[in-house]
């Protein structure tokens, strides 16, 4: 079979006293094709070593707080885990839990995340990352008015790789202070994080890797950020704002040149300091229409070995509008726009970037009953030809069907 994406899943949830309990079940079977060949090569790609099939079975459960104020003890909770694999040769076992706090002093405000992932890969899997136990502890102080309100806390995370333990500490603090109540909101605040991956989470990004990558944590080590956000009305609300930031082990898609097809993709990994705007804009006219602007604009300002940040546009642009009629038939439509990116072509005398790419996508619902529903999702509605990545012309046109039934 050539490329097909398929989706179930069962999902509940029951009100108890003071929380909700919610759970999922769910499984997925993803074929990809790996058509994207050099055409500048006189190769022939066989079936059998174009498709790559990928299946996952999943099940999370989660347990959150329903008061309405800050001083009960608030809390969100979820345990998760999935088995992934590639043609039911590679495996991936994946899990996390998480338990977010709050609760309000008289004093100050606590408040914490725990959490940890673990990822367990058979021996065939790539071992050059090998299993990954990766756990965060990141408690904060706050306190506030009306008018203001300040933050200080810190992330703590720690990693388990081929039995090495690594250990980060990030400062993390913010403040904002109403300039005009509710209309202008300067923000300001620093942070940081490590970010782990699965190979599931790398497969979904970008479905051409070469099967079995794993990829190593990036290090966040410092985000700095100021901004502006508020709302004019209770119908339009915004959101501006600049960050740089200090990045380890940045990842980034090439072509995989020890493969003659060139259509597979391995990463690499750089140190970089990146500078972002950003800015969002929603408008919502009624309670039947929603309007969502979105847009950033990234700046590699260094990088310390690789000669492009390969794969990642400079600007993203998304904007989705929303109808409810009723409850009873939903529409959304949305068009998204990447700027231009580099990609690597291992010709140092040249640069290619692959041109800007739009993209118009449409869903509809109708939802039958409170038990029964029907969607549809159509993508690429131009049917235009663009490059996601180096060799790979989109497809020009996409259809989903589902339902969904409440048990």
């Amino acid at each position: 079979a050539g490329f097909s994406e398929n989706q179930a899943e069962i999902f509940g949830s029951r009100f108890l006293k003071n929380s909700v309990f919610e759970y999922s079940v769910g499984a997925s079977y993803d074929s990809y094709v790996h058509y994207g060949v050099d055409p500048s090569l006189d190769s022939a790609l066989s079936k059998g070593d174009a498709v790559h099939p990928y299946f996952t079975g999943q099940a999370d459960i989660g347990l959150h707080s329903m008061h309405a104020d800050s001083f009960h003890f608030n809390y969100d909770g979820a345990l998760e885990y999935y088995y992934f694999t590639h043609d039911f040769d590679q495996t991936e076992h994946g899990a996390k839990v998480e338990f977010d706090f709050d609760k309000a002093l008289n004093v100050v405000d606590i408040a914490g995340e725990v959490g940890g992932k673990f990822f367990g890969r058979s021996p065939d899997w790539d071992t050059a990352i090998g299993n990954q136990v990766h756990f965060w502890i990141n408690p904060s102080l706050s306190k506030g008015s009306t008018q203001w309100r300040f933050t200080a806390g810190v992330n703590t995370h720690y990693v388990i790789s081929n039995d090495i333990l690594t250990f980060k500490f990030y400062p993390r603090g913010s403040f904002q202070f109403n300039m005009v109540k509710q209309v202008i909101v300067p923000y300001f605040g620093v942070d940081g994080y490590l970010e782990s991956y699965g190979a599931r989470h790398i497969v979904e990004d970008n479905p051409y890797v070469v099967p079995g990558l794993t990829v190593k944590p990036t290090d966040h080590k410092l985000i700095g950020y100021f901004g502006l956000k508020g709302r004019f009305s209770d119908a339009i609300a915004y959101n501006l704002k600049a960050s740089y930031s200090i990045i380890d082990d940045a990842y980034f898609y090439v072509n995989d040149s020890s493969n003659v097809l060139l259509n597979q993709f391995l990463v690499e990994y750089d140190d970089v300091t990146l500078g972002t705007l950003h800015g969002e804009l929603t408008i919502r006219p009624s309670d039947s229409w929603k309007f969502f602007l979105q847009g950033n604009y990234y700046s590699y300002l260094t990088m310390v070995s690789l000669d492009q940040p390969w794969n990642k546009p400079k600007v993203d642009i998304r904007f989705q509008a929303r109808y409810n009629m009723g409850d009873k038939i939903l529409i959304d439509a949305g068009i998204y726009a990447i700027g231009a990116r580099y990609y690597e072509n291992f010709d140092p005398a040249t640069e290619e970037t692959l041109p800007l790419t739009v993209d118009a996508n449409l869903g509809l619902e109708y939802r039958y009953s409170k038990l029964l529903s029907f969607w549809a999702r159509f993508n690429n509605l131009a049917a235009q030809r663009y490059y996601l990545y180096n060799n790979y012309p989109s497809y020009r046109f996409r259809v989903m069907l589902g339902f969904t039934y409440a048990l």
